[in-house]
């Protein structure tokens, strides 16, 4: 058993929360015993060299296998709510930026140094949302995991290393200069813009284990592509 019995349980449902976001379906993982079991052991392969105290657990597809790894490395467990006052005494909230609308998070104050774990990375939001309040909440973030990337979208600062054990997207291309008139060079003799554009595009999708070309095509030159 490997991780590619794991990535053929995954399910995509478009359209869903709302109307152009795919969303990424683990569930079918989390109900079988077999990909739950191989999915919990890389993730201890990957975090086995990190320095940590508590994993801190995004609601909350975050908690189901964060908990297993908890439990396996005997490690603490710090909540992060995106439900409002769900948590008693001390607590920080940040707001931050979803793939589709915005959303708060909260945790409780305390101290160490947190493994920040969730599903999916989408955008980079939650997970620099989680970064940010644990901070305010006086906790050290050192690292992070998450299950899925969704490498189409660009992930900003989110504050600590975030490797992933199922990658999704990623668009490596050939790219080229196109040749632009130098008439009003500046002082460095570079012109004053460039256009740079995708010649060819190869998508490889590592959970469809697809490939997926797409090349310029110019009709007017009547050549045969």
């Amino acid at each position: 058993m490997s991780l590619e019995y794991v990535k053929n349980k995954i399910e995509f449902f478009q359209d869903f929360p709302i109307e152009g976001v795919e969303y990424i379906d683990l569930n079918p993982i989390y109900k079988d015993p077999k990909a739950r079991d191989i999915l919990v052991d890389e993730c201890i392969k990957s975090i086995k060299d990190v320095e940590f105290d508590y994993l801190a657990l995004i609601e909350s597809r975050g908690f189901l296998i964060g908990s297993i790894i908890a439990d396996k490395l005997n490690k603490g467990i710090i909540l992060c709510r995106s439900k409002k006052d769900r948590l008693p005494g001390k607590i920080q909230t940040v707001r931050h930026k979803l793939e589709y609308g915005e959303a708060i998070m909260q945790v409780q104050e305390g101290k160490g140094k947190v493994l920040i774990f969730d599903d999916v990375l989408a955008t980079g939001g939650t997970a620099n949302g989680a970064f940010k309040v644990l901070n305010l909440g006086g906790y050290t973030p050192v690292h992070s995991l998450f299950l899925v990337e969704l490498s189409k979208f660009d992930k900003g600062d989110i504050g600590v290393p975030y490797p992933t054990l199922v990658g999704y997207l990623g668009y490596p291309m050939i790219r080229y200069m196109e040749n632009i008139s130098l008439e009003n060079d500046d002082n460095i003799n570079i012109p004053d813009s460039v256009l740079i554009r995708p010649k060819i595009v190869a998508v490889f999708d590592n959970i469809k284990d697809t490939i997926t070309v797409m090349t310029v095509v110019y009709p007017s030159e009547n050549k045969q592509y």
